[in-house]
């Protein structure tokens, strides 16, 4: 029972200590290579967390503001794939399981798609602005590629820790459920495993 308090005691500080850490990172990082590196750079961490996570990620719906947002929802996007998507079109054979990552940054509306197994698809965004308008104008097209309705594509917004209190509803697909989450990891038994062995040379997770 006392190893079981102390774990889960570390674990709570493991996870401040990679919040607090991701937070003056990006904070260094913006004064050194601007915004948009800082924006690059963070889209391509999302993408690598994602592909690496080991677990379900818990995701607060917003309503207007992330300050009312009052339901939270775990999305499973564990043990995913990529698929290469170039065009649209490609989206059409993207099975539950596979990570669509487009090829291209002009890729319209979504920065990633992942097909969940009630059929939903979910709309993946990573920034570190706070507010994104996503660009519309595709999104039809890209519903009837994945064979999907309109009311079953969700929008997840990835962003860093600092922006969650802040982040603004997207007026651009108000018919649309959004919900906003991060990419911080997840203090693990293993990690914990790992800060007690002093086992860190392949990382927290």
């Amino acid at each position: 029972m006392q190893f079981e308090r102390r774990g889960a005691f570390l674990g709570l500080i493991v996870d401040e200590i990679l919040q607090r850490t991701e937070i003056t990172m990006l904070q260094t990082l913006k004064s050194m290579i601007g915004d948009s590196g800082i924006g690059l750079g963070f889209e391509y961490t999302t993408h690598r967390s994602i592909l690496q996570s080991i677990s379900s990620y818990w995701c607060l719906q917003l309503n207007g503001t992330a300050h009312n947002s009052k339901t939270a929802i775990k999305i499973s996007l564990n043990g995913l794939v990529v698929r290469h998507v170039r065009t649209i079109a490609d989206l059409t054979s993207l099975a539950v399981g596979e990570y669509g990552l487009p090829t291209i940054s002009s890729f319209p509306f979504g920065g990633a798609f992942v097909r969940l197994e009630d059929g939903r698809l979910v709309v993946i965004q990573a920034t570190i602005s706070d507010k994104h308008k996503a660009d519309v104008t595709k999104r039809n097209k890209i519903a009837s590629s994945a064979n999907v309705k309109k009311d079953k594509m969700v929008l997840l917004v990835i962003l860093p820790v600092d922006k969650i209190p802040w982040f603004s509803y997207n007026d651009t697909v108000n018919d649309m459920p959004q919900y906003i989450s991060t990419c911080v990891p997840q203090a693990t038994d293993a990690a914990i495993i790992k800060l007690r062995t002093k086992k860190r040379s392949i990382g927290l997770i």
